[in-house]
C-alpha cells in the first residue's frame, strides 16, 4: 500500500507531535509514532500516559493500514527525503519512508482513550489555541499541587493563576470546571482553526477532546479542586482609581522596562501621577520615565508598586488600563485594542496562601477579553 504526502506539512506537524515523545521512556509507545491510514485520511498520533495528540491530513490510500515506528527514526527518515512529495509504502510489517526502511513495532500496546457516551459539546473559536497560549505563562510548572499546574476551563471561560497573578479570559464553554494539563503539544500546533471541545466522565476520571480540521488533542483532567476565585468577587465600586494610556504609550513603557536592570527578588517598579496631571511617572531603581495617561480617582497620596516582570506581561497582552481599590492592592488590568471589561475585585484563597485577585466581565464574551490581576510583592 502506497500513498503520497506533503513533506513540508508533515515536517511542521512533527514539531508538535514530538512534544509528547519521551526519548528516554521505558515503554516504547511513549517514544513512538503511530501511523493510521484510512480510505481518504491518514493520522499520526503520539502519546503520554495522560495525553494524546493526532495530526491528520487528506491522502487517498490504496487500502487501510496501521503501524507503529520509533518517532526519532521516522523524523530522521523524513529529513533525508529531498523531494517535496513524500512517498510512504507499507507492507509485511515494513514501512518505507522515501528511501528509508523502518520496522513496525508489533509488540507495542497503544493506549486507547474511549469516547464518552454522554459528552458535553462546546464550539471553539478560531483563536482558542491562541487564548490558551496567553494563559500558559501564568501556569507554575514547579508548583507542588498538580491542579495548579494546569489551565481551568469553565462556563465562564479560561482561567490560569500562579498564586500571585490571575488571568481570566471570558469565553462561553459548556464545561463544568475542568482543569486540563498544560497543553504544550496543542500550543505548539499554533493552529488557528475553529473546532469543538468535548468533555465527559470515565472510570479513570474526566477526559476532554479538542478537535480541529487537522488536529485532535485528548487529555485526562487534573484531579482535585481548582481554587474557587468566583466566590470572592465583591461590588465593582471597590475600584476607586484608575490610570489608562494609549497602546503606543504602553509599547513605549515596555521598551523602557526591558532595559531596566534586574533587582531581584522583587524587581520593583513604582507608578505614580506626576505634578502634570496628564503624565504617569514610572520609577525603577535609578531609572525613570513618564508617559501620557488619563487618571480617575484621587492619586494625590497614592502610588502603585509592581513587579517589573508582571508589568511587562501585562503590557505584552495589550492591557491599557490599571485599576486599584482603597488598599491599592491588588490591581486589575484590563483593555487591549477592541476589548472592554466591567471590572470587579476580591480576595482569592489559594491553599494556605491568601492572595488578592480580580476578575472582569464583558458584554461580548466571545471576544478575547484579557483580565489580569496582580498583587504586591512586599
Amino acid at each position: 500500500m502506497k500513498l503520497e504526502l506533503n513533506k513540508n506539512e508533515l515536517e511542521r506537524a512533527l514539531i508538535a507531535l514530538g512534544k509528547l515523545v519521551s526519548r528516554t521512556a521505558s515503554l516504547p509507545q511513549f517514544r513512538s509514532l503511530k501511523i493510521e491510514a484510512a480510505e481518504k485520511e491518514i493520522r499520526f498520533p503520539t502519546c503520554t500516559p495522560l495525553e494524546q495528540i493526532t495530526f491528520r491530513m487528506e491522502s487517498p490510500s490504496e487500502g487501510p493500514f496501521h503501524c507503529i515506528v520509533p518517532f526519532e527514526e521516522f523524523r530522521m527518515a523524513l529529513r533525508s527525503c529531498r523531494n517535496k512529495t513524500l512517498e510512504l509504502e507499507y507492507g509485511e510489517g515494513i514501512l518505507r519512508v522515501g528511501e528509508t526502511t523502518l520496522l513496525h513495532e508489533q509488540s507495542v500496546e497503544w493506549p486507547i482513550i474511549c469516547k464518552g457516551e454522554q459528552e458535553a459539546y462546546s464550539e471553539l473559536p478560531k483563536e482558542f489555541v491562541s487564548l490558551l497560549a496567553t494563559a500558559a505563562p501564568l501556569v507554575d510548572r514547579e508548583e507542588a499541587r498538580a491542579i495548579m499546574r494546569g489551565i481551568n476551563l469553565s462556563r465562564e471561560g479560561i482561567t490560569a493563576t500562579n498564586g500571585r497573578e490571575l488571568l481570566h479570559i471570558p469565553l462561553p464553554l459548556n464545561v463544568d470546571d475542568f482543569t486540563i494539563p498544560l497543553p504544550i503539544a496543542l500550543l505548539q500546533t499554533r493552529t488557528k482553526e475553529g473546532g469543538s471541545l468535548f468533555t465527559w466522565n470515565s472510570r479513570a476520571g474526566k477526559i476532554c477532546r479538542v478537535e480541529t480540521e487537522h488536529w485532535i488533542w485528548l487529555a485526562y483532567g487534573l484531579k482535585g479542586d481548582y481554587p474557587n476565585w468566583r466566590q470572592i468577587i465583591p461590588h465593582p465600586n471597590s475600584l476607586i482609581r484608575s490610570v489608562s494610556f494609549l497602546p503606543e504609550r504602553g509599547e513605549q513603557l515596555a521598551v523602557f522596562l526591558r532595559n531596566v536592570p534586574a533587582q531581584e527578588p522583587h524587581n520593583p517598579v513604582e507608578l505614580y501621577q506626576s505634578e502634570d496631571p496628564g503624565c504617569l511617572n514610572i520609577l525603577a531603581g535609578e531609572m525613570h520615565t513618564s508617559i501620557a495617561a488619563d487618571f480617575t480617582g484621587d492619586w494625590s497620596d497614592c502610588s502603585l508598586r509592581l513587579n517589573r516582570k508582571m508589568l511587562l506581561r501585562m503590557l505584552s497582552e495589550g492591557h491599557t488600563k490599571i485599576e486599584s481599590g482603597d488598599g491599592h492592592y491588588p490591581i486589575l488590568a484590563t483593555g487591549g485594542t477592541g476589548h472592554r471589561a466591567d471590572a470587579r475585585i476580591g480576595d482569592f484563597a489559594c491553599g494556605d496562601q491568601l492572595t488578592q485577585l480580580d476578575r472582569g466581565r464583558t458584554d461580548s464574551p466571545a471576544r478575547s477579553n484579557f483580565l489580569r490581576c496582580k498583587t504586591s510583592q512586599y
